[in-house]
């Protein structure tokens, strides 16, 4: 076998430095064996095919998981409400980057609106938000693609943490990307129109109506970030529409004037 019958992508073996395949467990040369390759490969494989709901999905509970390992005794000391049952401790929330407008207004901590919707306060905070995702995720990357998706989700979990900082509170978890699903799914039956718009609309305005009665009649909740998820996922998408909306007209009035100017005036009516 030669470097050229490799195929495929190419690394370097670390015990004789040549080139081998990138699918290869083993140098084929030297035979040693390549460092992390089953693992690198199984998460390839893993990824393969994989929708954006479920890799969101997957990071959430992995950062979950790793906030209890990290929490160590304090995980079974640390009290709280409802929300916090098996949750991590303070100190591990504030290390990997939960909110805290102190952090992000002195210290310039600003990555912490991006870490802080990935961060639960317990088994029953990211079981509801998991749950939500999973259901809502599903419905929303089929509307709007993935790239369209992941940009609401995460522009909307941005706008919550960006209000919580301004009403100076600190928090934790992905409420407010949830409420932008939410705020996104009604804006697409609104857009879409017709009867199947129709029935999107009402269907995400009665989980809106149910979720907005949930933030202010159970306590602990951050209203501040469920209202600025929302809030933020409209805006974007009420832009992207809009815009969306003026390239179609100018691609109408483009192809008018090309066919005829008196076709173009009756389109501009």
């Amino acid at each position: 076998m030669t470097d050229e019958d490799a195929g495929g992508r190419a690394v370097v073996c670390d015990e004789c430095g040549r080139l081998i395949a990138l699918s290869d467990p083993r140098c084929p040369y030297c035979g040693a064996s390549r460092l992390g390759s089953g693992v690198s490969q199984s998460i390839r494989g893993w990824l393969r095919g994989r929708s954006v709901t479920q890799l969101l999905l997957a990071m959430n509970v992995l950062v979950y998981l790793a906030s209890l390992a990290l929490s160590g005794p304090e995980l079974f000391a640390s009290g709280g409400g409802f929300f916090s049952m098996l949750g991590p401790s303070s100190r591990v929330l504030d290390f990997l980057g939960a909110v805290d407008p102190h952090s992000i207004r002195v210290e310039h901590e600003w990555w912490r609106v991006v870490t802080a919707a990935f961060l639960h306060l317990g088994l029953i905070h990211i079981a509801f938000n998991m749950t939500a995702l999973n259901s809502l995720g599903r419905t929303l990357e089929e509307f709007y693609g993935p790239i369209r998706f992941i940009l609401v989700y995460m522009g909307s979990a941005i706008g919550g943490s960006l209000v919580i900082v301004a009403a100076n509170q600190a928090a934790a978890g992905a409420s407010g990307a949830i409420f932008g699903l939410l705020g996104a799914g009604f804006a697409y039956g609104k857009r879409r129109g017709g009867t199947f718009g129709k029935a999107v609309r009402g269907q995400f305005g009665q989980w809106v109506l149910y979720n907005v009665l949930f933030t202010f009649l159970v306590p602990g909740i951050s209203i501040a970030a469920h209202l600025g998820g929302s809030r933020r996922a409209l805006a974007w998408v009420g832009s992207s529409c809009r815009g969306r909306a003026a390239r179609r007209r100018n691609r109408r009035r483009r192809r008018g004037w090309r066919s005829s100017p008196d076709s173009y005036c009756c389109r501009c009516r």
